[in-house]
């Protein structure tokens, strides 16, 4: 932006700071909920269009964290989706509710019943599409979180995990390797959040085949190099 002739020195740098100013001030951020992640960031949250990768061993508790930040972003009332292709999804609705309300859920079934606490889980703005044991490829969770966009105006997607997206035939026929495959996964998921404007928490293992107590090596790590270039 510049200054308009007469107006005086420094004046466009005073223009350009305060645009700046005004432009962080009104742009919408996710926050996790978790202090410690949301810190991470310059402005406290994460904005639209942000691919966040969560990594680790099994049994290290990636989906305990992102069923969390699930229900405290749902909590807030920001629509948020959550595609369980690996964990049950009342283990997220579990985790996710029990954030916000504690003990009393307990309160809430004895005045409402089962029944109707199922079917509205308390009213949260969470969505948690279950695919575990089905077959689930790339283009049918992009589909899903379109559609999930349209219709709630969904600002977090939570995928869990990477791993266990299915290759198509015509993917399969491209011989890609494992590394190769989680680069073309990342930068589509990444293309992905930044068209549809939404925070997107990737999931992935790695050392699958590791004893827990064994660190992970750069053969267990193959992939994620990529991925936390897009991330």
């Amino acid at each position: 932006k510049v200054a308009p002739a007469g107006r005086g020195p420094g004046h466009g740098i005073r223009s350009i700071a305060e645009h700046i100013v005004a432009t962080k001030a009104v742009r919408a951020v996710v926050k996790t909920g978790i202090r410690a992640i949301d810190e991470l960031s310059d402005e406290g949250g994460y904005p639209p269009g942000f691919l966040v990768m969560l990594a680790a061993r099994t049994t290290m508790g990636k989906t305990a964290v992102a069923s969390t930040i699930a229900g405290n972003v749902a909590g807030n009332k920001t629509p948020a989706l959550y595609i369980a292709l690996e964990p049950p999804g009342r283990v997220v609705w579990n985790t996710a509710l029990s954030v916000n309300l504690g003990h009393r859920i307990r309160d809430a079934i004895a005045r409402d019943g089962v029944d109707e606490w199922d079917r509205t889980m308390g009213g949260m703005p969470l969505s948690v599409l279950e695919r575990k044991g089905t077959p689930t490829s790339l283009a049918q969770i992009r589909g899903a979180v379109r559609r999930d966009v349209a219709s709630r105006e969904t600002k977090f997607v939570a995928l869990d995990q990477l791993s266990t997206i299915t290759r198509t035939d015509a993917e399969r026929a491209r011989h890609w390797s494992e590394r190769d495959w989680y680069s073309h996964c990342g930068e589509s998921l990444s293309n992905l959040a930044d068209e549809c404007g939404i925070v997107l928490l990737l999931i992935h293992q790695i050392n699958r085949d590791g004893g827990k107590l064994r660190r992970p090596s750069m053969l267990n790590l193959a992939g994620c190099g990529r991925l936390e270039e897009l991330a």
